[in-house]
C-alpha cells in the first residue's frame, strides 16, 4: 500500500500531499511530462482554507466516494487549475483514482495511479494535517514563516 503524509506550505492554509515520500506534485509532473502534456506539473499546494474544519470530508475519510482536488494551480488560486481525483473508501483501503484536469479533459490519466492507502494510516495523516493547521494558526505571523521554512 501507499503511504500518505502532508507538508504545510508557505501560502496560508495550504498543504502538499506526500505519497511514499514524494511530493504529489512531483508525481503528477513526472507523469504529465512523460505523456507530453502541455503545462506539465503547473500545480501548487492544495488551498484548504475552506476545508480546515471539514478535512475528513474533503479527503474522503467519512464518505464512500468523493471527487476532490488534490492539487491546485501554481498561481495559488483555488480551483484555477486543479488536479482532481475520485477518492473511494472501502473497508480495507482508501483509493485515489480516476484523475483529471477539468481544463484539459482530453488528457489520459488512466495509467496514473491508483494510489491505495491503509484506512488507519490515511486517517492519521488527515488528522495530523488538521492538527498542524490548528497549531499553525495559533502562531504569530513571524513564527508561521519560520514554521513553513522548516517543513
Amino acid at each position: 500500500m501507499n503511504h500518505l503524509s502532508f507538508t504545510l506550505q508557505q501560502r496560508p492554509r495550504s498543504a502538499m500531499p506526500i505519497v511514499d515520500g514524494e511530493p504529489f506534485l512531483r508525481l503528477a509532473a513526472d507523469y504529465e511530462t512523460e505523456h507530453g502534456f502541455d503545462c506539465a506539473g503547473a500545480y501548487g499546494a492544495l488551498d484548504l482554507r475552506m476545508w480546515t474544519h471539514k478535512l475528513d470530508v474533503h479527503f474522503g475519510v467519512r464518505k464512500t466516494r468523493e471527487r476532490v482536488a488534490l492539487l491546485d494551480c501554481d498561481c495559488g488560486g483555488s480551483g484555477c487549475w486543479p488536479l482532481e481525483a475520485t477518492i473511494r473508501r472501502k473497508r480495507d483501503s482508501v483509493i485515489w483514482e480516476a484523475f483529471e484536469n477539468a481544463f484539459r479533459p482530453e488528457r489520459d490519466y488512466s495509467k496514473f495511479g491508483p494510489f491505495v492507502f491503509d484506512p488507519a494510516q490515511y486517517a492519521d495523516a488527515v488528522t495530523w494535517l488538521r492538527s498542524a493547521f490548528a497549531w499553525h494558526d495559533a502562531l504569530p505571523v513571524d513564527a508561521r514563516a519560520l514554521s513553513a521554512a522548516v517543513h
